[in-house]
């Protein structure tokens, strides 16, 4: 057997979902909100019920959910994963941490680069 014949023509990316800053989730969010998010990925959770706080992400514990997608090479997966992030901000109507590890955690001002902004 060829060892090219096993090489990989896919890729995967994961993003975590967590908020920018101190926030509520929509206290008319309905029980299976996260759902209609599923068909775009290989898998996902999300634990937000109506009206949870959801504070600042400062810890990796801090996180809500994940997302995560498969595509042809890295650039699809990862842009499946960029609009997915997007559209959970906006269903749930906050701003999510940006994807930035170099400054994810360090305690940032309006309109650093780490905090995404709003939609």
């Amino acid at each position: 057997m060829n060892p090219c014949d096993l090489r990989l023509r896919a890729a995967a990316s994961h993003t975590f979902l967590a908020a920018a800053e101190d926030c509520t989730a929509p206290v008319d969010l309905p029980p299976d909100w996260f759902d209609a998010f599923l068909p775009r990925l290989h898998s996902g959770w999300a634990r937000v019920t109506a009206g949870q706080p959801l504070p600042r992400m400062t810890v990796n514990f801090d996180s809500f959910g994940m997302v995560r997608a498969v595509g042809g090479d890295l650039a699809d997966a990862d842009a499946v994963c960029a609009r997915t992030r997007h559209a959970v901000g906006e269903a749930l109507g906050i701003p999510l941490m940006a994807e930035n590890p170099s400054k994810m955690f360090v305690p940032g001002h309006a309109g650093d680069p780490a905090v995404a902004p709003r939609s």
